[in-house]
Formats: C-alpha cells, sequence, structure tokens
C-alpha cells in the first residue's frame, strides 16, 4: 500500500508538472502568435531613439489610414543590403511602418524588394508607366498604372549652415524619405487629380529671371507631388488652355503679348462655365509689364512698386540663390476659415522681398479679397529709390483672391485669379524647410482651395541625431533568435527538469 502511495504521488506530481509546462509553452507561442498577427496590423514597436526616427508623423499616418486603394513600393535594392548601412537601414523599417498603418484602411501598402542585378525583369511591371530610368536603388511607388520613381540616395540631404561659422561643426543629416514616399503615395492613388500648366518659357528662354529659377522649381515640385500633373507650357506656341485645371504664370520679368492674355480671358470665362484657375507670381525684378497690369486690373488687383519690409514682425530667411539671409516680415493668414488649417501653426509664414499686392474698389462682378497680410507695422520700399523707405507703417496685402461667380440654382461656379507678392517665399530654403517655416502648407493649402482639390498633406522633414546607437542584421537576428527559440527552450528545459525530479522522489 505504502508503495501503491508512492508510485500515485509521483504520478499525480508528474502530471501536474507536465501539464504546468505544457501550459507555459502553449501560452509563450500563443503570445508570439498574437503578437506576430498584431505586429502586422498595428504598431506595436516602441521607437526609443530621440528623434523618432523610425516613426511616422501624424500626417503620414492620416494618409496612409484614408487610403482607399491598393499602392505597391517597390525598392531596387535588397532588404538585407540596406540594414547593412547606417541611415539606410531606416529605410525597411519606415517602409514596415507604412504597411502596418495602410491595414487600417480600405487600400493597402505593399513593400516588395528586389535585386534587379539578379532579376533584371522585375522593373519591366513598372517601366512601361515610367519614361524616366528604374536603376539599383530606385524606389518605384505604383498605383492604378501610375508610378512615381525616386531613388534611396534622395531620401537624405545634409543641412551644412553650421558649417559657414564653424567648420569643425558635424554635418547634419535630414531625412526626406517620408516626405517623398508619402506624397508619391498620395499623387498615385489620386483619383481626382488636378492639371497645372506653368506658362513659363518663351521660345529658347524662359519668362522669369535667374534668381527666381529655384523657387519655380520648388513650387512645380510641391505640386507634383501633391495630386498635380504639372506641365511647362512655352507661350510663344498656340496652348490648348481648356486641358488644365490651373495656369501658373511664374514670376514674369518680360510682359505678355496682348494675345496671350486675350486667350487667358477666355480661359477663365471658359464659355460662361467659369471653373478655371490662374495663380499669378510676381517678381521684385519687374515693373514695366503694362499688358500684365492690365489684365490684373480688370480683376481689381494691382501691385505696387515697392518691397514690404517689418521690423517687429520678422523672421530670418537664406535664399538659396545668394546664399544670404534677409529679415522677411511675416505672413498673417486674412481668411483663416478658407486658408488657416496649418498643422503647427506656431511656425512663421516668411514672406521675403513682397510687393504690395493691393485691392483696387470697384463697382464691378468681381469678389476681391485678402488672403495674407503683413502685420500692422509693415512699411513700404520703393523700388526706385531703395534707400528712402516710407515713414507710413499699415497692413498691406501679400498674397490675395480675386474671383468672379455664377450662380445655378443652389450651385455656384467661379474662376479664381490668386496674386502672390513674393516669389521668394516659394524659395526652397524657405518652402522646403518644413520644420522651420509653415509656407509649403499655406501655400498648399492656397492652391487646393483655389482648384477645389480634396485635402492633401505637407510631410516635414526628420533631423536625424548624429550618435546613435545602431544594430546590424546579424544582431537583430541574434535577438530575434533569443526571444523566438532560446527562451521557449530554456522554458521546456527547466519544465522537463521539474517533472524528472519530482518522478524520481
Amino acid at each position: 500500500m505504502k508503495k501503491d502511495s508512492k508510485y500515485a504521488k509521483k504520478i499525480k506530481y508528474g502530471t501536474m508538472a507536465a501539464i504546468i509546462t505544457a501550459f507555459v509553452v502553449a501560452i509563450v507561442v500563443i503570445v508570439n502568435i498574437i503578437m506576430g498577427i498584431l505586429t502586422e496590423r498595428y504598431p506595436m514597436k516602441l521607437d526609443l531613439t530621440k528623434d523618432k526616427r523610425y516613426e511616422l508623423c501624424d500626417e503620414s499616418i492620416n494618409v496612409l489610414k484614408n487610403l482607399e486603394k491598393d499602392v505597391e513600393i517597390a525598392v531596387m535594392y535588397p532588404e538585407s543590403t540596406l540594414l547593412q548601412y547606417e541611415y539606410y537601414n531606416m529605410i525597411p523599417k519606415i517602409l514596415e511602418k507604412y504597411e502596418v498603418y495602410s491595414k487600417q484602411a480600405k487600400g493597402n501598402v505593399e513593400v516588395k524588394y528586389y535585386d534587379i542585378q539578379k532579376n533584371p525583369d522585375a522593373v519591366a511591371k513598372y517601366k512601361k508607366y515610367f519614361s524616366g530610368d528604374i536603376t539599383q536603388g530606385s524606389v518605384v511607388v505604383y498605383c492604378d498604372e501610375k508610378v512615381k520613381v525616386s531613388n534611396v540616395t534622395s531620401f537624405y540631404t545634409t543641412d551644412q549652415s553650421t558649417y559657414y561659422y564653424d567648420y569643425t561643426a558635424p554635418v547634419n543629416y535630414i531625412f526626406i524619405g517620408e516626405s517623398t514616399l508619402t506624397s508619391a503615395i498620395m499623387s498615385v492613388a489620386d483619383a481626382n487629380p488636378k492639371k497645372a500648366a506653368f506658362l513659363d518659357r518663351m521660345g529658347e528662354g524662359t519668362i522669369f529671371g535667374t534668381n527666381s529659377f529655384y523657387s519655380i522649381s520648388q513650387l512645380f515640385s510641391l505640386m507634383s507631388s501633391n495630386g498635380y500633373e504639372c506641365t511647362e507650357i512655352d507661350i510663344s506656341d498656340d496652348f490648348i488652355s481648356d486641358d488644365y485645371d490651373v495656369i501658373v504664370i511664374p514670376a514674369p520679368e518680360v510682359d505678355l503679348t496682348s494675345d496671350v492674355i486675350e486667350r487667358l480671358d477666355d480661359y477663365l470665362y471658359n464659355d460662361g462655365k467659369y471653373m478655371k484657375n490662374v495663380i499669378y507670381i510676381s517678381s521684385p525684378a519687374a515693373t514695366e509689364l503694362p499688358n500684365i497690369e492690365a489684365f490684373l486690373d480688370k480683376w481689381s488687383i494691382e501691385i505696387g512698386d515697392a518691397l514690404v519690409s517689418d521690423d517687429e514682425s520678422c523672421v530670418a530667411a537664406t535664399l538659396t540663390a545668394s546664399g544670404a539671409a534677409v529679415m522677411s516680415p511675416k505672413g498673417v493668414i486674412a481668411d483663416t476659415e478658407n486658408f488657416g488649417e496649418l498643422p503647427n501653426a506656431s511656425l512663421p509664414i516668411a514672406v521675403p522681398y513682397s510687393r504690395p499686392v493691393n485691392i483696387i474698389t470697384r463697382n464691378n462682378d468681381v469678389l476681391t479679397s485678402y488672403v495674407l497680410q503683413s502685420g500692422k507695422d509693415a512699411y513700404q520700399i520703393p523700388l526706385s529709390n531703395l534707400s528712402e523707405p516710407s515713414d507710413e507703417k499699415a497692413v498691406t496685402g501679400f498674397v490675395t483672391l480675386s474671383q468672379r461667380q455664377q450662380a445655378e440654382q443652389f450651385d455656384v461656379y467661379s474662376s479664381n485669379l490668386l496674386v502672390i507678392g513674393s516669389v521668394f517665399m516659394l524659395d526652397p530654403s524657405v518652402m522646403g524647410n518644413t520644420n522651420a517655416y509653415n509656407n509649403a502648407n499655406f501655400v498648399l493649402n492656397a492652391l487646393n482651395y483655389v482648384t477645389g482639390k480634396d485635402k492633401s498633406a505637407v510631410i516635414p522633414q526628420k533631423n536625424l541625431e548624429q550618435q546613435v546607437i545602431t544594430i546590424d542584421q546579424k544582431q537583430a537576428d541574434t535577438v530575434r533568435n533569443i526571444v523566438v527559440y532560446v527562451i521557449p527552450a530554456i522554458i521546456v528545459i527547466c519544465g522537463i527538469v521539474v517533472f524528472v525530479r519530482r518522478k524520481n522522489k
């Protein structure tokens, strides 16, 4: 009886130990499976880096959560290769977040990696929709036979501004890959893209000056990245203006011919249907443009022959062409209802070298209003004598909107003329610096409002801390093996040891 009792006791403890061990192992396996599923659908990984380099900004997350179409991102580089290099190892981890957040939307983002040296045919699917080159390092964003192509090397830029003062200062790296990727996704997934024509060429030359080149290029890039199909037009040719939702006249320093002005009038009238738009950007270097002045006059707008300055409400802005910092007036949004929803309202809108955009009071069918104005301490400096600024201080217009409308029952149709007094508020060092200025968000809001386009987002840049602790692919594999295999194995071994010891008691 004692022997039977001892044997029953061993069986009891042994069975309990086996059950507990199996239960613990099952919990570990189930937790790993659940975490794997959740990680695929929700952002479960924590980004503990100081600069949050592996996390997406709110603007990108909102775009992904509202995605209505499936988007492919094809990286023409092996994932393992990218993970081996500092900074470039960010890219796969950022792309993983694109996949995760998009699973909460109707659409989906799928990321693929190709080694095109071993698989050159991988580009064939995308090449037929893209006229440029797709090479090693290219990042292709594809949706509905529309393609945007960038390169991993273009995902980073540097800020060497401190170098001018201290040549020993380290180079600051800036990650613009998120902006590039999110903008490309918005562009290819846009079901209703707007067509824009830049009337910037006249024969072999441009209508704008050399100093305006960078600003015009930046505006072209901003619009192209946010659902506008932009085309450059030679105004010496016949342009079919009815095909475009908006025509941009970028900082002309030569006057438009009366024939071009007449075609602009016809374009805006649109056979009485309206629904067309013109963006006119002023240059401080052009004052003798009688045909353009007459065109603006018909829309109750006048551009003054002066520059606006403000010693009280101003901000330093470095221009790309000169590399010099200028104290620029801060813009104040006058129409906050339609143009005031900016992601970070604390950032200033810098308006360097702006001419005043004045409203002419007339009894006509034009509705004109200020969109962006100066502060109350602004004053004007005549272009004819820059050494003698005016003593008069007053609020001055920087951006003005003029509209002609037609009502049909409960619907109102309008053609719009948006006049921007400063071409340099579009400068890459200003509008392109989304961490310091709100220019890009303001300009994009204005464009979207005028054209009736759905809201889009300007993705801020990400300044990267230089001193970081990185982990290569081998180390990552080691950590994963420890968590997935070693720890569960240790638990199983401990359970077996406990089971054997209790069995032999």
